[in-house]
C-alpha cells in the first residue's frame, strides 16, 4: 500500500483525494491538514509515502512545505506531488526548485493523480505537456548578469529565487515592504527583467538561493 496525507485548506479536495485513495486498491488515505504547520505535524506523525499538497494556503505556502519535506537532512523524506488550481510560473519553478516529485493542475483527471501517485512512488517525476513546454521556455531563457548588483540587491534576488514573499524579504533583511519593492524595481531595471519570475531565473542560473536554515545578517 502507498499511503497517502492530503494538505490542502479546500476540504472538499480532500474529501475527494480521500474517496480516490479508497477506491484504488492501493493508495491508503494517512489523514489530511488544512495548513502548512499542521501538515508537518501530521506527517511526522504518519511518515507517509506521498504528500499531495496545495500551493497556496493560510500561513506559509506550499513551496516552503515542500522544501520543509522534501530538503536535505531528513531522515525519510516523503515524495511531494503539489496540486493546485494556480499552475503560475512561479509556483511552477518554486515547487519545483523546492523538491517537488510533480506538479499537478487540480483539473487533472483523477486516474491520472493516482497514476501519478504511483510513477513518484518508484522514484519518477511527473510533469504535464503543457507545463513541461512552459518550464523549458522558462529555464532556456537568455542569461543575465548580476555583475553590478550591490551585495543587498545579491541578497535580496537570492530571496526571491527562494520563493520569499516582500514581506518576508523585509522581514529577514530587517527593512520595510517598501524598500524591498524598491530593491526589486533597481534588480528589474539591472537585469532587464520584466516580471518577478524573469528575476527567479536569473538567479537560479547564477546559483542564488536561500535555504530555511540560510540567516545571513542584513
Amino acid at each position: 500500500m502507498i499511503d497517502v496525507v492530503v494538505i490542502d485548506d479546500d476540504r472538499d479536495a480532500a474529501e475527494a483525494l480521500e474517496d480516490l485513495c479508497a477506491s484504488s486498491g492501493d493508495l491508503r488515505f494517512s489523514g489530511w491538514a488544512a495548513n502548512t504547520p499542521d501538515g508537518l505535524k501530521l506527517v511526522e506523525q504518519t511518515r507517509p509515502d506521498i504528500v499531495l499538497a496545495d500551493i497556496r494556503m493560510p500561513g506559509p505556502d506550499g513551496v516552503i512545505l515542500t522544501r520543509a519535506l522534501a530538503g536535505e537532512g531528513r531522515d525519510r523524506r516523503p515524495r511531494v506531488i503539489v496540486l493546485t488550481a494556480f499552475a503560475l510560473d512561479e509556483y511552477l519553478l518554486g515547487a519545483l526548485a523546492a523538491g517537488a516529485s510533480a506538479f499537478l493542475p487540480k483539473s487533472t483527471p483523477w486516474p491520472e493523480i493516482a497514476d501519478t501517485i504511483r510513477a513518484v512512488n518508484q522514484g519518477g517525476s511527473v510533469v504535464p505537456p503543457i507545463l513541461t513546454r512552459r518550464l523549458l521556455d522558462l529555464v532556456m531563457a537568455p542569461a543575465e548578469t548580476t555583475a553590478a548588483l550591490t551585495q543587498r540587491e545579491t541578497q535580496i534576488l537570492a530571496l526571491v529565487a527562494a520563493g520569499r514573499t516582500n514581506r518576508q524579504i523585509a522581514q529577514h533583511c530587517y527593512v520595510s515592504v517598501g524598500t524591498v519593492r524598491s530593491h526589486i524595481e533597481h534588480l528589474r531595471a539591472k537585469l532587464g527583467a520584466t516580471s518577478r519570475i524573469d528575476l527567479v531565473l536569473t538567479a537560479r542560473r547564477y546559483g542564488l538561493g536561500y535555504t530555511d536554515h540560510h540567516d545571513d545578517p542584513p
